[in-house]
């Protein structure tokens, strides 16, 4: 399947589209005031200590506390190389492993594991018994591998070079680490790029991005990853990149909660516990209606990197052949997802129940904060300053050289110099630029005249 990968970077940060097949299918977006940090690997320092929840806080870079589940017995004081395996979300802070892992495009190399493991996504046996051959041509390496669903079909020399690779990496963070003062990071994941890239390089996805600094940080962590021969970045001047696929259109539509198909409508409900989503199914033919409605909302899920708990409310309909059949069908849809999933199955309630891993912000969470305790949303102010600054460039692009920009003091004291803006928005837009700050204007009704 060919794949694309859009990027359009300014300096409030990312928002990338995944084109399969001509269609968009995931949408993913990184905030500059909050970078995605999972994958990281950290020396920290243990703090309060829970011992009846076998977890404790551990003292993380930037002022963070991350949570660590744990069985080994741990004093506050000590430090501790950890993994940020979840970003902060909500209330919540970081969820974090004390048994790092390192991922590459093709494998997993987890030091503190003894035994090997082929992806259970490989479903082919031949392969999977290849794979484990390999594998156990690695056993004089400290540690064990995981071949990930992209070491299908991969020759051996391309799998021994990355194995050798994520050893040498592992052995720059453990002596790393050695003259670290906690807390301090000592390997940084890449953020959204880095997981992107290794998600998608090998599968020789093409990527574009608009911007040239973020171009050359896409080449540089492929060069890292060993995959640079593997993936195509292209820096392009598009002032609308984004809008190629309508994936302006799509990141604005994973804000609405209703979504219409052929036969229903979904309605979706993102609550900090679980991800809720009813299904009204309207026709004559409900049982196609309802085969619809979930291909829709396994399609909405990827999209809008929905995860965790989530719950599909679908009318019953009798038959263990239809059953069988819906399952089927969600776990087709999710087939191509890089996310962790988990099926579990149709509840005694008719509740169809699943799991799926968390991979930093979903849309809403990434556009909105919550406003209060009435659970209402406003946008937020990083996501708007995106916004402004990809409206500016595509209005420079196409030829203005003076901007006027009308918006509320908050939003301009965004745009000032400082360190997203060292040089301030004029000087990253390579054009005459005035701020007009206007009290009474409400943050998301800015304005750019030319």
């Amino acid at each position: 399947m060919r794949r694309e990968l859009l990027v359009s970077a300014t300096p409030f940060g990312l928002r990338a589209a995944l084109i399969e097949a001509g269609r968009a299918s995931e949408l993913h977006i990184e905030s500059a005031l909050r970078p995605s940090r999972a994958g990281d690997i950290v020396l920290g320092r243990v703090g309060r200590v829970v011992p009846s929840q076998g977890s404790a806080f551990v003292e993380l870079p930037e002022r963070e506390e991350g949570w660590l589940e744990t069985s080994r017995r741990l004093t506050p004081g000590e430090t501790l190389l950890v993994q940020v395996l979840s970003d902060a979300r909500g209330r919540k802070g970081p969820r974090l492993s004390a048994s790092p892992a390192l991922a590459g495009a093709r494998l997993v190399y987890r030091p503190s594991a003894k035994d090997h493991a082929v992806s259970r996504r490989i479903s082919d046996e031949a392969e999977r018994a290849r794979l484990g051959r390999f594998l156990s041509t690695l056993s004089g390496s400290d540690g064990a591998f995981t071949a990930r669903s992209a070491a299908a079909t991969a020759v051996e020399s391309a799998l021994h070079a990355e194995a050798e690779l994520l050893c040498a990496q592992w052995r720059t963070v453990t002596k790393a680490a050695e003259t670290a003062s906690a807390p301090c990071r000592v390997l940084e994941a890449g953020g959204l790029l880095g997981r992107l890239l290794r998600d998608h390089g090998v599968d020789r996805a093409r990527i574009d991005c608009d911007d040239s600094a973020t171009t050359a940080r896409l080449a540089k962590l492929s060069s890292t990853l060993g995959i640079s021969d593997d993936v195509v970045i292209t820096s392009v001047d598009d002032a609308d990149l984004l809008e190629r696929h309508d994936a302006v259109g799509l990141f604005e539509a994973a804000l609405r909660s209703r979504v219409e198909f052929a036969g229903g409508r979904l309605t979706i409900e993102e609550t900090e516990a679980l991800v809720a989503i009813d299904i009204d199914l309207f026709g004559a033919a409900p049982a196609e209606a309802s085969l619809r409605a979930l291909e829709t909302a396994a399609r909405e899920i990827r999209l809008r990197n929905l995860a965790g708990l989530i719950v599909i409310d679908l009318p019953r309909l009798k038959g263990r052949a239809l059953a069988a059949r819906q399952r089927a069908t969600m776990e087709a849809a999710f087939a191509g997802d890089h996310a962790q999933f988990e099926f579990f199955g149709q509840s005694a309630a008719g509740l169809f129940e699943l799991n799926r891993q968390r991979r930093g912000e979903s849309v809403r969470d990434a556009f909105t904060a919550a406003d209060g305790l009435d659970g209402a949303r406003v946008p937020r102010l990083d996501a708007l300053a995106f916004d402004l600054a990809h409206r500016a460039r595509r209005a420079v692009r196409h030829g203005r050289r003076r901007l006027l920009i009308r918006a509320a003091p908050a939003l301009v004291a965004l745009l000032a110099p400082g360190p997203l803006l060292p040089r301030g928005l004029d000087g990253w837009l390579g054009a005459a630029v005035t701020l007009r700050p206007e009290p009474e204007r409400r943050p998301a009704a800015f304005e750019i005249e030319a």
